[in-house]
């Protein structure tokens, strides 16, 4: 049905259709909750039981929102890294910056034709700092590299120790303060590593923040308090098979809160917005029933029952209807398809959604697509004719091409209006079924005949742009 539509749509050059969904919401309906049903949902669901909490409103005092400027979340998060980084960021600068006053010192002392005693405090200003930094130098030791001792340990490693820049009461030679030197200028970049990767992180968590959105407005507690009314279940269960009666869903759907939270949520209150606060809980939103007559109301933790019980009384009421219509119901071979069927005199009509909401708006629905269908089988047939016409002159369009004689296409043109008109006839009948897979013609034998008609008129359209 749906692909015969569509080629109707093409030879109207229809682009924006009014199509049925069956996910359209339907007003709201009162269903009914009996025990057996329960017991026989929570025995398939293999529960022991399934819990449903009374929901009373209650007044509290709370503390009133406001809104405000607040850092985001993501900006606060990434500055709480850095300042865990931040420490060995500075260390690492610190540490190389002194390692550069080190070597000039050096330098300095090196290079002086000074006696030893008048730039003696070159060293002692280079050695305080490597204490304070704890920068220990390490060179090559040349007593422990004669050929001698490697014969008599057979050991040809390098041996090194440990040398001090400045040692009171013992004097550095300029041999070694080179050779601090030179031990200093070698140390990589990258370290020590424990510092590098602090200092290496702390860039790229800075870079990162600086792209960051720094603050929002965000409801915030203030200061002023006030009474709000607030729904709030009960802290013990009642089981859903002690509830009986007719029953209705509200509109909102509702996030349970497990803990108090700022003076902005209560324990066990009900609310469909959670203002940014997490949820030691479930964070999805369930439903609250209510007794049409007591005026009760419940939370219920589980969107499977009521998809099921609303869903069974829909089907209930389908087979009542449709057997009052006289048609008998019956189940397709699939054994995957829950779905039940019947016959019309020209449809296999899907009882689901869409069949219910058409039949409680419109008991005549069924008669009237049968009339429907007996319509389009009849506009099929005085589409041929037309079809014929048209099918020619495009033929003749083929061999002439622009050669065609304005009484040709005089005719031709006059002849796509007479098809188009037909053709407006079908579309009308259609577009009430368009989008709708519930309906399934049994009779398509006439379902090519308007499809080539259709791609009759549509050609015939695109030469004489009409």
């Amino acid at each position: 049905m749906e692909k015969l539509f569509q080629k109707i749509c093409n030879s109207l050059a229809i682009v924006s259709l009014a199509v049925f969904s069956q996910t359209d919401v339907i007003a709201q309906e009162t269903f009914t909750i009996n025990p057996e049903f329960s017991e026989n949902f929570v025995k398939s669901q293999g529960l022991r039981f399934l819990p449903v909490f009374r929901v009373n409103q209650k007044e509290i005092e709370v503390y009133k929102l406001e809104k405000a400027e607040v850092l985001t979340a993501d900006y606060e998060n990434v500055s709480k890294d850095i300042e865990l980084v931040k420490f060995g960021y500075e260390q690492y600068l610190s540490k190389k910056e002194a390692i550069k006053t080190i070597i000039t010192e050096l330098n300095t002392f090196i290079n002086s034709s000074d006696s030893y005693d008048k730039k003696e405090n070159h060293l002692i200003v280079a050695q305080n700092l490597a204490t304070k930094h704890d920068i220990i130098i390490e060179v090559k030791d040349e007593r422990l590299s004669t050929s001698f001792l490697k014969d008599i340990t057979n050991d040809n490693s390098t041996k090194t120790r440990k040398l001090l820049i400045h040692k009171n009461g013992k004097r550095t030679s300029e041999k070694d303060a080179i050779a601090c030197k030179l031990y200093l200028e070698k140390i990589p970049y990258n370290e020590p590593v424990e510092l590098y990767r602090d200092f290496n992180t702390y860039l790229k968590l800075t870079e990162q923040l600086s792209r960051i959105p720094k603050t929002e407005i965000s409801e915030i507690k203030s200061s002023t308090l006030e009474r709000k009314s607030v729904m709030l279940i009960d802290s013990v269960a009642t089981n859903v098979q002690d509830l009986s009666g007719n029953f209705i869903e509200l509109g909102t759907k509702y996030i349970l809160i497990y803990d108090n939270y700022k003076d902005i949520f209560v324990k066990y209150q009900l609310t469909d917005k959670l203002n940014g606060f997490y949820n030691k809980g479930d964070d999805k939103l369930y439903s609250i029933i209510q007794n049409v007559d007591t005026k009760d109301m419940y939370y219920l933790m589980n969107d499977n029952y009521l998809s099921k019980l609303v869903g069974a009384q829909k089907t209930q009421w389908l087979i009542e209807t449709v057997n009052k219509l006289g048609y008998k119901e019956y189940k397709s071979d699939d054994r995957y398809d829950e779905n039940f069927y019947i016959k019309s005199k020209t449809s296999v009509i899907k009882l689901d959604v869409f069949t219910y909401s058409v039949l409680k708006e419109n008991h005549n629905f069924i008669a009237e697509l049968d009339a429907d269908q007996g319509k389009l089988a009849n506009l099929a047939k005085q589409s041929i004719q037309h079809s014929n016409k048209l099918d020619s002159y495009l033929s003749t369009y083929n061999v002439k091409k622009s050669r065609m004689s304005s009484t040709e296409l005089s005719a031709w043109r006059t002849a796509t209006k007479q098809a188009d008109v037909l053709n407006m006839q079908m579309y009308k009948i259609s577009e009430k079924y368009a989008g709708n897979y519930s309906i399934t013609p049994i009779d398509k034998s006439y379902h090519s005949t308007i499809s080539n008609f259709a791609d009759n008129l549509l050609a015939s359209k695109g030469v004489l742009g009409m």
